[in-house]
């Protein structure tokens, strides 16, 4: 009887947890730039996240794109970012949830 118990609580457990992803959407840059009149510096990739409890009681801030965006600028250390996609990551588990936005882009540095 002890194992189909442990296997029904692992199974339930198993329910209420889930991640996704959802693609939030691209760009060509943050900031108007001319064709050609940039050097590209690297690729970045950041995060901004928000914690909840029980799926909505928040114990952080964030999950705010601009939040991301400037994050990404600073670590690739340009004037501005090109090939920009944003997307949603959600994290659900039985006691806590995590709502992320990630931004890949490459920081470029304006000639």
């Amino acid at each position: 009887m002890r194992p189909m118990l442990v296997t029904a609580l692992a199974l339930s457990i198993l329910a209420f947890a889930g991640c996704a992803r959802t693609p939030g959407g691209i760009t060509a840059s943050n900031i108007p730039l001319e064709q050609g009149g940039y050097v590209p510096l690297t690729h970045v990739a950041t995060s901004d996240c928000k914690v909840n409890l029980f799926g909505f009681i928040p114990v952080s801030g964030g999950n705010h794109i601009e939040d991301a965006v400037k994050k990404a600028q600073r670590k690739g250390g340009g004037d501005a970012l090109v090939n920009i996609s944003v997307d949603l990551v959600s994290k659900h588990f039985l006691l806590w949830s995590q709502l992320c936005t990630e931004v890949r882009a490459t920081a470029v540095r304006i000639s």
